[in-house]
């Protein structure tokens, strides 16, 4: 608990963990055991796998099967050409390199009864008694064809071809084919018996799941061989007890982030706040409670110059000075040169980029009429049930008596007409604009810099009100201190997913019946 209210009461630039844990009871014994154990695997000539070792050993360690496989990896990355030197920090460096890559680390192969999991691709070659296809339907098996990005020459693909326009030339076509022969190799992998999982096919007539099984299922010659089978229902409650066991499993570090809020957080809120307890209620609660420390992107340092540069063009505008664009780029420059973006190749091409980018925007807004621009960067507090919002518009243009148009400049990925009409955060634009400063935003625009276009849309009532609901319903969950880990496909991008409790893994001990859970 004391922990937790320290890193809260800092702010997240100014987070120094070893200066938190200094002014703690207990604390500066931790930090001496880790210096301790640093200036060990500090010295010079010390390789990797003796690092391991004494961190082992120091922190008393179990030699379970998960600390003999890392130190197994160790050891053979040692081995290996791409091992210079063998040092810890080079180990670090390319451990960075091999997590990026999504590399795993086998541990020793379960003497328990197990299934084996691999790609139709994968299984080329081999043999199993017992195989089970899953996913066997359309979407999935075959997967839904979509448009090359660079087009393979039709003279190309086969000798024999004689028009381009022929069905043996045709994308479509060959994408079908090459998803039947994976089909087949998925099938034939099987000795003994076959198990396709498959959704129920639409088809009234035929509701055979996908093209592939309907023609194998009617042909004479296999029909005898099929037999076919519903889905029974998932009985939940009968896994109610082990689900209890598996819980009080947890590793401290899951008990410790799971531990129930400090405080409530339904004030200063923001839209990309509401969005990510919406994906995540842990990873909102670990950002807003814990203040974790992580590194910011590049990505977000150079959207925070350019944003820079665009506020003083505009006020430039606004208040009638002269500044030339050459000024506005070395100011850039200088900005994105002290955002200490560490990779030299990334800051290189984010400075190229902003060049581009600037040199367009500013030929493109001297082009067009100028608008009346009334704000830059403005701030705005908007309250919503018990939630208070608050934000920042980049640019605000009086389109009339009692209307305005809400700009908002986009650095990365352009967006889409349909990003702009579902943008919570141009929805709470709006509301700032009609609640806190007495207009109506008739026009609400994602400008996006990479290419020079703007998307527009509006807002009707219904919509804001309908936003407001969607913020009402996060903040009951907040203010509810309802913060469980939602898993999905945003775990890979995850900035806590090493420490996220849904991560963990039972893995098995050094003695028969014991198990630590592991990330």
């Amino acid at each position: 608990m004391e922990l937790r209210a320290a890193m809260r009461a800092v702010r997240r630039q100014e987070l120094d963990l070893r200066a938190v844990l200094g002014r703690l009871a207990g604390g500066p014994a931790v930090l001496a055991s880790v210096e301790s154990v640093h200036r060990e695997v500090g010295r010079d000539g010390t390789r990797a796998d003796e690092a391991v070792k004494v961190v082992i050993r120091h922190f008393d360690l179990q030699r379970s099967d998960l600390v003999r496989a890392f130190l197994k990896f160790v050891e053979e990355w040692q081995k290996k050409a791409i091992a210079e030197t063998g040092s810890p920090s080079e180990f670090l460096e390319y451990l960075d390199y091999f997590g990026q890559a999504r590399g795993t680390i086998a541990l020793p192969r379960s003497q328990d009864d197990a299934v084996q999991l691999l790609t139709a691709h994968a299984a080329k070659g081999l043999e199993y008694r017992h195989v089970a296809v899953l996913r066997g339907s359309s979407t999935w098996f075959p997967t839904s064809y979509h448009e090359p990005l660079i087009a393979f020459p039709a003279e190309l693909r086969r000798s024999d071809a004689s028009a381009s326009d022929s069905p043996a030339n045709d994308d479509k076509a060959l994408h079908e084919e090459e998803e039947r022969r994976l089909f087949y190799v998925a099938m034939t992998r099987a000795k003994d018996t076959l198990t396709i999982y498959a959704h129920q096919g639409r088809g009234r007539k035929d509701p055979k799941p996908t093209q592939f099984l309907r023609e194998f299922m009617v042909h004479p010659a296999y029909k005898k061989f099929w037999s076919t089978r519903s889905a029974a229902a998932v009985q939940d409650s009968l896994f109610a007890e082990e689900e209890q066991r598996i819980a009080l499993q947890q590793s401290n570090v899951a008990a410790w982030l799971l531990m129930p809020p400090s405080a409530s957080f339904v004030t200063g809120l923001s839209a990309s706040a509401i969005e990510i307890y919406e994906e995540c209620p842990l990873r909102f609660k670990l950002e807003r409670e814990w203040n974790l420390p992580r590194d910011v992107p590049a990505s977000l340092h150079y959207g925070a110059a350019m944003h820079r540069i665009l506020h003083t063009f505009y006020d430039a505008q606004r208040y009638g000075r002269e500044v030339g664009d050459d000024d506005l780029i070395e100011q850039f420059r200088a900005d994105l040169a002290s955002a200490g973006i560490a990779d030299r190749y990334q800051y290189e091409l984010y400075l190229r980029q902003g060049f581009e980018q600037l040199r367009q925007f500013f030929e493109f807004a001297r082009s067009a009429p100028a608008p009346e621009v009334i704000e830059t960067e403005c701030k705005f507090e908007l309250q919503v049930g018990p939630a208070k919002l608050s934000g920042r518009v980049d640019r605000i243009d009086r389109t009339g008596p009692d209307t305005v148009a809400i700009v908002d400049y986009k650095t990365g990925k352009p967006k889409l007409q349909e990003d702009a009409d579902e943008s919570l955060q141009l929805s709470l634009y709006a509301l700032a604009a009609r609640e806190t400063w007495g207009k109506r935003a008739d026009r609400l625009i994602f400008h996006n810099l990479e290419n020079n276009t703007t998307i527009c849309t509006t807002r009707i009532d219904a919509e804001l009100e309908a936003a407001k609901l969607r913020v009402q319903e996060a903040s009951d969950g907040i203010a509810a201190g309802e913060f469980a880990p939602k898993v999905g496909y945003h775990c890979a991008y995850c900035p806590y997913r090493n420490l996220c409790p849904a991560t963990e893994k039972m893995v098995a001990g050094p003695q028969k019946k014991s198990t630590s859970r592991v990330h």
